[in-house]
């Protein structure tokens, strides 16, 4: 700003440097706390399908049938649909069948 010669022009660049400030605030890092719980929500998801296949594929149909229950997971195999849930939180994904 010495190039402008102007006398104001350290409350100028405190005012620039402020809105800088706030608008990384206000913007930038509530995206990114929103792209980081996607993130992790899409996480969780591949987990409970990699769970379900894991599980799918050494468990019997009249196990499934019955209910299969993990350290973390309950996998149940009802007439339409499988769902599988995470014990002690509300995640819980169902598939329906062809």
């Amino acid at each position: 700003m010495k190039k402008l010669k102007c006398e104001a022009s350290l409350c100028l660049d405190a005012l620039l440097s402020f809105a800088l400030i706030m608008t990384i605030c206000t913007i930038f890092i509530p995206m990114l706390k929103q792209q980081n719980m996607t993130t992790l929500n899409k996480l969780n998801d591949i987990e409970m399908k990699r769970r379900l296949i894991t599980i799918i594929q050494n468990s019997s149909k009249n196990q499934l049938k019955s209910g299969i229950s993990t350290d973390e997971y309950k996998i149940k195999l009802d007439a339409k649909k499988l769902c599988i849930a995470k014990k002690g939180t509300k995640d819980e994904k169902c598939y329906t069948k062809n």
